[in-house]
């Protein structure tokens, strides 16, 4: 049987393995956006909040 202790140490180990993973792949690292543009991949949307907000708060004011 095993004890309560291991249990929560490997659900400590799989949340490290996540945040790594997400730092990896996730996170705007200057080096990664770099890679990203020098293959083409890099994509930058301009969604125009500024705009869109008073669609729905039309008396929204900035």
């Amino acid at each position: 049987m095993r004890h309560e202790l291991f249990d929560q140490l490997s659900i400590i180990e799989v949340i490290g393995d996540i945040e790594r993973l997400y730092e990896a792949g996730c996170v705007a690292q200057p080096e990664f956006i770099e890679k990203l543009k020098k293959n083409g991949f890099y994509r930058s949307v301009d969604l125009v909040f500024g705009q869109k907000i008073f669609r729905y708060f039309y008396k929204a004011a900035f």
